[in-house]
């Protein structure tokens, strides 16, 4: 492996905000630490993200190609399954993530930052002052755009004071004095779905979970009013069904509905007793409506993974 080679700095399959602006995030911290790093993304920019690079003036990360054999560092996520299939070929030099830690992950990487927090681009802000490494202001609203995705405008069960503490500190870097209207702006561009096909709405914000040896890809979109797409769950249905049978277990989408503050879920699946034990709703067709819910990692993944681990295998 050539020690010239930059680290490459990338997110999840399938990259929401907080995942290409945390790479653009973390490729600074680790240039200003004194190492050669490059952003990528595993996958195409949602409008959400392309508005909120536009926005503040930042450079779109670079297609991630192959990562066998190069230095790597993991952002907003440490699951392999989440991954490019070649990540078990690469040497992992950190990881910077909000969410639970891959078992697989954690002993092979020398520089591991964890945090329980609702963003990414949260921990990251709070590791540039430990660094002491100057923060732009057009990088900052890009966090800011990042913090208010993830906690879905703080509405989020998962939102934590730091959270909203960095949201306060990157507004008054980029100049932004109306946090509210900039998250208005960007609900308003992840609420696009113009010339989307079926499957690429399910996939839009999606993610594959492993749940006591039951393998669950959870896709999510966030919306003010779901009733434009709740008037395709037919057509979003027959998606999830396609991946199904294309070697998915279990597929679900939530349609999360930020005015109503929950989510319709459209569940396909051989255990739909077992979504139903998760959210203590009933499944009809394959739908229901979950008051509540919003954050996937604490109102989907937590009570999801509880309720297949209650299987005896």
């Amino acid at each position: 492996m050539s020690s010239r080679s930059p680290i490459l700095v990338f997110g999840h399959l399938c990259p929401d905000t907080d995942s290409v602006v945390s790479a653009l995030a973390a490729t600074a911290l680790l240039n200003g630490r004194g190492m050669s790093a490059v952003a990528a993304m595993a996958g195409p920019l949602t409008p959400e993200s392309r508005f909120a690079l536009s926005r503040f003036h930042l450079p779109c990360p670079e297609p991630l190609g192959s990562v066998s054999g190069r230095q790597v560092a993991l952002v907003d996520f440490s699951n392999v399954e989440q991954g490019p299939p070649d990540l078990e070929n690469a040497q992992i030099t950190a990881v910077f993530d909000h969410h639970r830690c891959d078992a697989l992950v954690a002993p092979r990487t020398p520089e591991l930052w964890l945090a329980p927090v609702a963003c990414c681009a949260t921990l990251l802000s709070g590791l540039f002052r430990f660094y002491e490494v100057s923060l732009t202001p057009e990088l900052a609203g890009g966090m800011l755009c990042a913090i208010l995705s993830d906690t879905s405008q703080f509405k989020s069960s998962s939102t934590t004071a730091q959270d909203r503490r960095a949201a306060e500190e990157l507004a008054g870097l980029a100049g932004i004095k109306d946090i509210n209207g900039l998250g208005a702006e960007l609900l308003a561009a992840k609420a696009d779905i113009s010339g989307c096909s079926m499957r690429e709405l399910v996939l839009r914000d999606f993610k594959d979970f492993t749940m006591n040896g039951h393998y669950v890809g959870i896709g999510q979109l966030e919306t003010p009013d779901s009733k434009p797409l709740i008037s395709l769950k037919k057509e979003l249905l027959a998606a999830c069904a396609e991946l199904v049978a294309e070697g998915k277990e279990s597929v679900m989408l939530a349609i999360t509905d930020l005015s109503r503050e929950g989510s319709y879920i459209l569940v396909v699946t051989p255990y739909p007793a077992l979504f139903e034990q998760a959210f203590g709703q009933p499944l009809r067709d394959g739908c229901a409506w979950i008051a509540g819910m919003i954050s996937r990692k604490s109102d989907m993944v937590r009570p999801l993974r509880l309720a297949f681990e209650s299987v005896r295998s």
